[in-house]
């Protein structure tokens, strides 16, 4: 029997045409990725991983990716075909690269593209799009879903002394410090109030560098809508700030809410607001680092639990010069 990457490669030469050459080149928690070329074509063969026989992120991506190509937005992939049973997806290959690094200029590219998903806003629900994944609406939100994030950590920490101990050399005073004092701050009506303000906005909702390749014709392309759909643009803004992918300065940081607020009608005022709302967020990605303990089947070494503590710690120290005060 066929697997599914040999059922996508029968379908790409019955289709398109005879494969010349054929390179994965990314594997990650969520898919694989191929590039193939044929004599005529050039596309990325997207293999999406299956949990619990669970189809979350493809059908997400697919339902997001075939909306923004329904109504030409032309800055994200074109969907060439796409498989519902064997959850793969088949896209035109975009030339170019991923930029270097995070600047002026790219802050107001990923303003101008989340600027042309304001536009069609209107037609999203008829098409099903839903909430992104983790979607921070509300204050309310941003806390629960960090609250869960600790209780699922510190669960495996009572049954698990190498992965207790984990938690303590990297992140317990953090976790300690938020709920003592970020969490209560973070559901002030205040803070309530300027994240419900601005409204819902559809979005990436992994918005990086990582995610980002600017094309041989010099265009943004923005690529992995896997955890798309409706959310605030407060938590975009703050992810884009502190996703670890990438590091900021504090004046670039600050340049992202300028923009951010210049575009999208939110008060722009570098205040308690904004701070509690980054200082929670770089918990919630601190936890997110994390993640491969989480995972029983995976067999991790001693030297990539030492490289994962000081990964964290240094993301953790880096930081703390762009929380806004």
């Amino acid at each position: 029997m066929l697997n599914r990457y040999e059922k996508a490669i029968r379908w790409i030469r019955s289709n398109l045409g005879e494969i010349i050459a054929s390179q994965r080149i990314y594997s990650g928690i969520n898919s694989d990725v191929w590039r193939i070329e044929g004599k005529d074509f050039c596309i990325s063969l997207k293999l999406y991983k299956i949990y619990n026989q669970k189809h979350y992120k493809y059908k997400r991506e697919i339902d997001f990716i075939n909306f923004l190509n329904k109504y030409q937005i032309k800055s994200v992939p074109k969907i060439i075909a796409h498989d519902d049973k064997n959850n793969y997806a088949i896209y035109q290959w975009i030339f170019g690269s991923n930029p270097e690094k995070i600047d002026d200029r790219m802050i107001d590219e990923i303003a101008i593209f989340l600027s042309s998903l304001k536009n069609i806003e209107g037609f999203a629900d008829e098409n099903g799009i839903s909430n992104a994944s983790e979607a921070c609406l509300t204050s309310n939100d941003f806390a629960k879903h960090i609250d869960n994030r600790i209780r699922n950590i510190q669960n495996k920490a009572q049954n698990n002394n190498r992965i207790k101990t984990l938690y303590k050399q990297s992140i317990e005073e953090e976790v300690i410090n938020y709920e003592k004092n970020i969490r209560k701050c973070l559901l002030t009506n205040k803070i309530k109030d300027f994240i419900i303000k601005p409204g819902r906005f559809l979005t990436q909702s992994d918005m990086g560098i990582h995610n980002i390749i600017i094309g041989s014709d010099g265009c943004c392309y923005f690529v992995d809508f896997e955890h798309s759909g409706w959310d605030s643009i407060i938590k975009t803004a703050a992810d884009l700030i502190l996703q670890p992918n990438h590091k900021y300065s504090s004046i670039l940081a600050k340049n992202v809410i300028k923009t951010m607020s210049s575009y999208f009608s939110i008060d722009y005022n570098i205040s308690d607001d904004w701070s509690y709302i980054l200082k929670a967020q770089r918990l919630k990605w601190s936890l997110i680092m994390l993640n491969p303990l989480m995972n029983e089947d995976n067999l991790i070494s001693e030297e990539f639990e030492r490289k994962l503590i000081i990964k964290i710690q240094n993301y953790l120290y880096s930081t703390r010069e762009i929380i806004v005060n």
